[in-house]
């Protein structure tokens, strides 16, 4: 009888392999990061409570106010790369942080937040000048949605003939959403002269945009980066918030402080 039944399970474990390496089309309603090169496929933000996927848009709930919404660009060195801004909700309005690449996303997204989540659209803020913070702020723009950028962006920006923030702050900024505050503040230089950081106190998530690496992630674009004040700029951002839970970083999986000494380490 053991060996029976031994022969039973052998023959159904081939069975289960033989379909599953012929017969692909089988699985075909499941989703998996194949659209997402190798080197990324395992680096999209961690899902506690994904509230919306599509091909291009992804929103990913981290804290009981803060989610995460993901997008992709496709980069002639990179390939296609997933791309991590930050939604702040209070009351009924909500705070965007760095536009998808491009606008047909944006709108995607802004349909969402207030179609679906039913929320005012307060303003966008972008991190800084690339176009994975402000591709898509002609969609904003259009939506009668305010955005919000330091002198630093603004300035590159316009240099490079990019959309532009409408509206300037210095080194830091305070925004309300609702009754919560949002802290944007510049700490130093890093991926790029101009980046801020956000964060959000009472979740105490933090939104490094590309100024933080996920865990095991390579320096990355570093054409317009600052590498001699990198780690310093961030050893600022931690001594900063203490108290930080969640970290959400540009590119890949959202983390905790760990990214914060990963990112001071990568760049020593």
């Amino acid at each position: 009888m053991k060996i029976t039944r031994l022969k039973f399970f052998t023959i159904a474990a081939l069975l289960l392999l033989f379909i599953t390496v012929v017969h692909k089309d089988a699985f075909s309603g499941l989703r998996f990061p194949g659209s997402v090169p190798c080197f990324l496929a395992y680096s999209l933000p961690q899902a506690d409570d994904t509230i919306y996927r599509s091909e291009t848009l992804i929103l990913t709930r981290i804290s009981p106010n803060v989610y995460v919404h993901t997008t992709f660009l496709n980069t002639e060195t990179w390939g296609k790369v997933s791309c991590n801004g930050m939604i702040v909700t209070g009351g009924k309005e909500a705070l965007v942080f760095d536009t998808p690449s491009d606008d047909s996303s944006s709108a995607e997204l802004i349909g969402f937040i207030r179609n679906k989540m039913n929320l005012h659209i307060k303003a966008v803020v972008p991190t800084h000048f690339h176009n994975d913070c402000l591709g898509g702020l002609k969609a904003f723009h259009k939506n009668q949605i305010p955005s919000l950028a330091s002198y630093r962006t603004i300035a590159l920006a316009k240099e490079k003939n990019f959309n532009l923030p409408q509206k300037v702050f210095k080194d830091s900024l305070t925004l309300k959403v609702g009754t919560r505050d949002v802290w944007v503040r510049f700490f130093g230089e890093g991926h790029t002269v101009d980046n801020v950081v956000a964060y959000v106190p009472g979740d105490e998530v933090l939104f490094g945009g590309c100024l933080l690496k996920s865990l095991d992630a390579g320096k990355g674009n570093l054409e317009d980066a600052n590498q001699g004040q990198w780690s310093e700029t961030v050893a600022k951002v931690k001594k900063a918030f203490p108290g930080v839970k969640t970290v959400i970083p540009g590119h890949g999986s959202t983390g905790d402080g760990a990214l914060l000494d990963f990112t001071i380490n990568l760049f020593k």
